[in-house]
């Protein structure tokens, strides 16, 4: 059968859902071989590395050739070490005296326009560390605050960004600095004061100003994230509202789009860091980049780590080029900043784009139920081999302050909404300890991260789902208690083509929760192989709830069930072969442990296979385990195996009377059932609280399939470490 899909057709590059405003038309289309070219070439895009080390970055290579030696491009040059008088005079010289547009001192360089032949003079020299070009850098535009956990950790534990308790704002509350658009200081959740600085290097303005035809007053969406007051709409006040902010515009409208140059921006963070101690800057957010893939050597990259290393924690947004890898570029490639992916909360709200993601714009598949990965969002890992991001924080349809008008809102989606949420945690954080240094502030969100994807951080979650109430937390060391989210479910599997397709089981305790599930195809070629899809269906296996059916590396699936029971995942292989993992969010059934007298607890009557099953190897059966007591040993047992009316016998291979029982905490090792009534270790050490996932798994004999129902009773046993 063919594969269709919605492909929005961007005039501009950011999505709004505020009625009558026109930002993109959609249009139904088949999905065409040129699509997936389209997509290809994003996958390829160019990277901003130095590949053959002549101190000439390759983007700017290629944007030389062709050229005459005497026609001139804008660069940034960044020199081996601080220069002496005498070997500044040497530079100047090569450079026939002409003066740069900004010389930077947290990093020994300058950004100046240069002939083709200065050019390749220039990187002769052994003072001359590399060349590159002066890019074009654009912003990353595509009920949060609950979902994420910081609105009940600002009630819990008292913090707000106001760090001095007084009415008025000032250097002495938490202090952001917002490189972006500008902001509309007369918008009534950013008025009153609440911006204490402001510096314009895109058009040398005076006064704070946002750009709403061609930036769309981005700037002030993100500053509103981190530190809106609320007042216009106490629903969309922001992370942090009580924090003061310093706005930098290094974006400015040019024609119909909102546009930056590296020089700019390095020199906004250059005038921040120079202004930290007179404005009291703690933070800075950038939901701005370019394209490609970096290996965070360029000056903006290293621009971004000094701006830490003089102890101010940045968020970055990651970028909205995935869901493919290597797609994370400068400056989130930066290796001491905080890097952020987007994901969905649990109603985000009805999204006005619903068609695949092509990594080029953010034509998203983005279901308005539950907790998921954007595919829009950019994957590590960077050009070097280092995995970013390093979280995932809600970037899709945030409702935040609209430019030009005293008390609208709008709601985006991006990379560049999740950036600004995050930067309002480490506000959270630094109101509840005013001690942390960046390297802390990162280390304690990264850990106090939902870990999502595999195993520890990886290139698609970085650590994981952002909790913003751990967080803050950990920060002030207080105690408390999150709300309650649905539960998440990661499992790993393969498909070996011709048709192959896996069954995963979820049981669904709450409808009120809805379902929402990523698969990512970690081994995705960027030729639109392998290519899997997946389908949601009722308890009867036919009724089909939800699908999806793109050509690219992540698949989305959002549903909102109607009631409690049994739902059934069918992840199938349309082309090509190789492996998946998918992430569940739902509310499902939790098993309460407690280390009792007897340290185990029934953990009920597992139904293996209750209907007829082509693909025996693809039943997995998804059981929650909570630790109410702990730290604990976990280990598990089976009894009580039923097979119907079959006469077949527990073995450690599916033969022609054996059945296969086996378990697993990850999806992807299994362990088998080899016999009734043995403990096998399943976890060590874990924490009061925390939940583990008991993936249950049948394999039917290799000879036959069932219609008849099997069950067993699986017992868990917690032990003291």
């Amino acid at each position: 059968m063919g594969k269709y899909g919605r492909l929005a057709i961007f005039v501009f590059i950011f999505a709004s859902a505020v009625s009558g405003l026109a930002f993109f038309a959609v249009a139904e289309k088949p999905i065409e071989p040129a699509d997936i070219a389209r997509a290809d070439a994003k996958v390829k895009a160019l990277k901003k590395i130095d590949a053959d080390k002549n101190k000439i970055f390759d983007d700017l290579e290629e944007k030389l050739k062709g050229k005459n030696d005497a026609e001139t491009a804008e660069v940034i040059i960044l020199f081996d070490h601080k220069l002496s008088d005498a070997e500044d005079a040497e530079i100047a010289r090569k450079i026939s005296e002409k003066n740069p547009a900004h010389r930077y001192t947290a990093i020994p360089g300058m950004a100046i326009t240069l002939s083709k032949r200065e050019i390749k003079d220039l990187a002769s020299s052994p003072l001359i560390k590399q060349i590159e070009d002066d890019a074009e850098v654009r912003p990353f535009l595509d009920n949060s605050v609950k979902w994420f956990g910081t609105q009940k950790a600002r009630k819990d534990f008292s913090v707000d960004g106001n760090a001095d308790g007084l009415a008025a704002y000032s250097k002495d509350d938490i202090v952001a600095a917002v490189l972006d658009s500008g902001v509309d200081p007369n918008h009534i959740d950013l008025d009153g004061g609440k911006i204490i600085g402001w510096k314009d290097f895109a058009t040398g303005q005076a006064n704070p100003y946002d750009q709403v035809p061609g930036c769309g007053g981005h700037g002030t969406h993100v500053s509103s994230i981190i530190a809106g007051s609320g007042e216009g709409n106490v629903l969309y006040k922001g992370v942090a509202p009580g924090a003061a902010l310093v706005a930098v515009k290094v974006l400015k409208r040019q024609g119909n789009i909102c546009t930056g140059t590296v020089s700019d921006i390095n020199a906004g963070i250059q005038w921040v860091i120079d202004n930290k101690v007179a404005l009291g800057i703690e933070i800075i957010n950038m939901s701005l980049g370019g394209t490609g893939c970096s290996n965070g050597a360029d000056s903006l990259s290293l621009m971004v780590n000094s701006a830490v290393a003089s102890g101010i924690a940045v968020t970055l947004a990651a970028g909205n080029e995935g869901p493919g890898t290597c797609t994370i570029s400068s400056p989130a490639a930066a290796a001491d900043a905080i890097t952020v992916g987007a994901m969905a909360d649990v109603n985000p709200g009805a999204s006005s784009l619903d068609g695949y993601c092509d990594g080029t714009s953010l034509t998203a598949d983005l279901p308005n139920k539950g907790f998921y990965l954007a595919c829009f969002s950019s994957r590590g890992p960077t050009a070097d081999g280092r995995t970013k991001p390093d979280i995932a924080s809600p970037g899709v349809m945030i409702m935040a302050a609209q430019a030009g008008t005293t008390n609208g809102y709008v709601s985006y989606n991006g990379t560049s909404m999740a950036s600004p949420f995050t930067a309002g945690v480490a506000a959270l954080m630094l109101d509840a300890n005013p001690g942390l240094t960046p390297a802390q502030i990162k280390s304690m969100i990264k850990g106090a991260a939902k870990d999502w994807g595999p195993s520890g951080d990886d290139v698609d979650y970085g650590a994981g789902r952002l909790d913003g109430y751990e967080a803050i937390k950990a920060a002030g060391s207080f105690t408390g208690a999150n709300i309650i989210v649905p539960d998440h479910q990661y499992f790993a599997g393969s498909l070996s083509g011709s048709g192959d397709f896996d069954w995963y089981d979820i049981n669904i305790t709450d409808a009120d929760y809805p379902i929402a599930v990523a698969m990512i195809m970690p081994n995705w070629t960027g030729t639109s192989s392998p290519d899997f899809d997946m389908k949601l269906y009722l308890a009867d296996g036919t009724t089909q709830a939800g699908s999806s059916e793109g050509v690219l590396r992540q698949e989305t699936i959002g549903y909102q069930p109607v009631s409690a029971g049994a739902y059934k995942l069918r992840v199938y292989q349309y082309a090509g072969s190789g492996n998946y993992f998918l992430d569940i969010s739902a509310r499902t059934a939790v098993v309460s442990i407690t280390l009792a007298t007897d340290g185990s607890v029934n953990f009920g009557t597992v139904a293996l296979n209750a209907s007829k099953d082509t693909t025996p190897s693809g039943i997995n059966d998804p059981e929650i385990v909570r630790v109410d007591t702990g730290p604990a040993d976990l280990s598990v047992r089976s009894t009580n195996f039923s097979d119907g009316s079959n006469n077949w016998s527990l073995g450690t291979s599916p033969g022609a009377n054996q059945i296969k029982w086996d378990f697993s905490k990850d999806g992807s090792a299994w362990t088998n059932f080899a016999a009734a009534g043995t403990n096998y270790p399943f976890d060590s050490a874990v924490p009061e609280s925390d939940t583990r996932d008991l993936n249950l798994r049948l394999t039917l004999p290799s000879s036959t399939s069932s219609n008849n129902s099997h069950s067993a009773t699986v017992t868990i046993v917690a032990t003291t470490p």
